[in-house]
């Protein structure tokens, strides 16, 4: 839920930014330039309605395992350094 909210914040002040450039340049067509959502379903080809359902039906999120390292002693712990943490 926080990172979907955190996504939704931020994909609100970028929906302003789309805005904003779109009024600067009304001759242009920028087809790409959608918001978190829109962009998934030509993508992705989802149908998800929330950016949470999103995350929680993506397949490809699925993919990405929880980064884990293992400790001399054999214990497995969350691994801080990885890029996915």
């Amino acid at each position: 839920d926080v990172s979907a909210k955190a996504l939704e914040n931020l994909d609100k002040e970028y929906s302003k930014i789309r805005k904003a450039i779109r009024k600067r340049f009304p001759a242009r067509h920028f087809k790409y330039m959608l918001d978190y959502l829109s962009l998934e379903r030509l993508s992705l080809k989802s149908k998800s309605v929330d950016i949470c359902k999103s995350f929680q039906e993506s397949k490809q999120l699925a993919l990405i395992k929880t980064p884990t390292e293992q400790l001399p002693n054999g214990e497995l712990v969350i691994d801080v350094k990885s890029r996915f943490f």
